[in-house]
């Protein structure tokens, strides 16, 4: 007798058969593919409406279900650490790709370039003070994540140095509004497979053609360091602290990396990212709460692959020969620039001027890509948003609160088989 949970198509394969049927769409016909856009957009704007409060309820709500202020500073550190360690593998990754790949050996460069068309990108105390905000309802209203996760950090530290009956009851509310922004998320979710599928439809529409030009090694160079990162990086990294497989790491987190795949916005994630932290794979509330929308502003592992292999296509153009040190260069200062970027639209752009320039490479090596970012952002943000969860999921190892080996989460399905089995028998 068939199990009733097993002919029932879960939400992370609806999404993904979405995505195959916009990816359809799109390539067979491109102008219609592209109508569907303000469908995808409309999903888009009903994920991003929860996201202010969910994140600043659940951040504030996260750092009180710590002992102390001195434990989050404990969690917090170990999640920071780790967020560096892995932007500078992706760095290197980068670059070494592009060193095996060549993607610019057999493009010819009109260089005409010089650094005064770079732009300026605020420098170190600019972007300390950018991360403070002046008026909290001001930066509520617009949606600045970096200052309302500061202000949901000092607020949740408030809240635990109060203790007392106060502070159960602020800490009940704001796990209150928590589960509710995250039931209005999970409402929304049922859309996802259509508002995916609109979001396909357009970019293949758009952009499905331009794979196949000149640009198509660059292309495929960012997707192999991708690939290299989520491999080596994360998947080593929860198998040895997490005690996780990794074909099961990758199908509980299969919610995250499609959605941001098609939407590519970190920000547009964090409510599926926090709802599967939280009731797909088991993990502590106290983690994932600040992790994730954390990792969302300042965790860009794509980007850092990115840069890597920017610099070694631009060395190329010119034919320059890369050098190990050069690699180093391009590491370190992708690394900052990853950690630095503006938040607005198109912001990388910003930050590959000033690293090309930086380095006195062509600034024509960055241009070049506008018109078909859209397909390595894809790839870029799933990247990004994988890595926030692995961090969550590590962190909560170290922490000794998760553990993939006893979880009930990581071990219903083995429950589910072992009834089928007593069933038929």
């Amino acid at each position: 007798m068939l199990n009733k949970s097993k002919s029932k198509i879960g939400l992370a394969n609806k999404i993904f058969i979405g995505m195959l049927v916009g990816l359809i769409i799109g390539l067979i016909s491109p102008q219609f593919g592209q109508s569907l856009k303000p469908i995808g957009d409309v999903f888009m704007r009903l994920l991003r409406m929860g996201v202010v409060p969910l994140i600043y309820a659940n951040v504030v709500y996260g750092i009180c279900q710590m002992e102390d202020a001195k434990s989050f500073g404990r969690a917090g550190s170990k999640l920071v650490g780790f967020y560096l360690v892995t932007t500078a593998c992706a760095a290197v990754i980068g670059s070494f790709v592009g060193m095996i790949t060549k993607p610019g050996v057999s493009i010819n460069l009109d260089v005409s370039s010089t650094a005064a068309d770079v732009q300026k990108m605020s420098g170190f105390w600019d972007t300390v003070q950018s991360f403070i905000p002046v008026n909290i309802l001001q930066a509520l209203a617009e949606g600045k994540l970096p200052q309302i996760i500061v202000f949901a950090i000092f607020t949740g530290i408030a809240v635990l140095m109060i203790g007392g009956e106060t502070k159960v009851r602020i800490v009940g509310a704001f796990g209150d509004i928590g589960s509710l922004m995250l039931k209005i998320i999970t409402i929304v979710m049922e859309f996802s497979p259509y508002g995916i599928a609109a979001l396909m439809a357009w970019t293949a529409g758009k952009f499905g053609t331009d794979i196949f030009g000149p640009l198509a090694k660059f292309i495929g160079s960012v997707y192999l360091g991708l690939i290299l990162q989520i491999v080596f990086v994360y998947l080593s990294s929860v198998i040895i602290f997490a005690k996780l497989r990794p074909m099961d790491y990758l199908t509980k987190t299969k919610p995250i990396w499609l959605t941001a795949f098609t939407l590519c916005s970190s920000a547009a994630t964090i409510p599926v990212s926090l709802k599967t932290a939280e009731e797909d794979m088991g993990l502590p509330k106290k983690i994932s709460s600040f992790s994730i929308p954390m990792g969302a502003t300042m965790n860009m592992d794509g980007n850092a692959i990115w840069f890597g292999v920017m610099g070694v296509f631009a060395c190329q153009l010119v034919g320059i020969d890369v050098t190990f040190s050069q690699i180093l260069q391009f590491s370190i200062l992708g690394v900052i620039l990853t950690l630095g970027s503006p938040g607005i639209p198109g912001g990388i752009f910003v930050s590959t001027a000033i690293f090309l320039s930086s380095l006195g490479l062509p600034l024509e090596a960055g241009a070049m890509m506008i018109g078909v970012f859209r397909l390595l952002d894809m790839g870029m943000t799933a990247t990004n948003t994988l890595g926030d969860i692995t961090a969550t999921t590590v962190v909560s190892a170290w922490e000794k609160l998760f553990d993939g080996k006893t979880s009930p989460y990581w071990n219903k399905s083995k429950e589910i088989e072992a009834e089928s089995i007593n069933e038929g028998a």
